[in-house]
């Protein structure tokens, strides 16, 4: 694989490989997903799934994140070469749904002679309406 070109992503149905990208066409970057709201992952391996793009020549991995927490949580790692992640999030009723938020704060020197002093700070805010209409609701009607 060349920088993900090869194997698709989807987050709640978003497809998130680039299709133009300095890296090249179909770049896949995960370094922005948060860990703690993955509910599901599913894949699906190739080797071409003309149904999901593109992009899916090796497979695919939909993944699906959480609508709600049952509780706030907080979380914190520390490990080798400055290694260190802070997480947060919570829901609450608003409106005719669930506000998700979330967020993550992590360092990294990694093992070079020459530090990397990576740091990110990521956020996600989502909102799920308690009442949808059905897939088949959505559906186009031949008249």
């Amino acid at each position: 694989m060349d920088h993900g070109t090869d194997f698709s992503l989807t987050i709640d149905d978003v497809p998130m490989n680039f299709r133009t990208h300095g890296h090249g066409q179909g770049y896949l970057d995960v370094g922005g997903l948060i860990p703690d709201v993955i509910r599901r992952i599913d894949y699906r391996k190739g080797p071409y799934r003309a149904d999901v793009g593109d992009f899916a020549l090796v497979g695919i991995a939909q993944l699906t994140t959480v609508d709600r927490f049952d509780a706030p949580y907080i979380s914190a790692e520390v490990g080798s070469f400055d290694w260190k992640r802070i997480g947060a999030g919570g829901s609450i009723k608003a409106g005719g749904g669930d506000l998700l938020a979330a967020a993550e704060f992590k360092t990294y020197d990694g093992p070079w002679e020459l530090p990397e002093a990576h740091a990110s700070c990521l956020r996600l805010r989502k909102i799920h309406p308690r009442h949808r209409l059905g897939r088949a609701a959505r559906q186009p009607v031949d008249l």
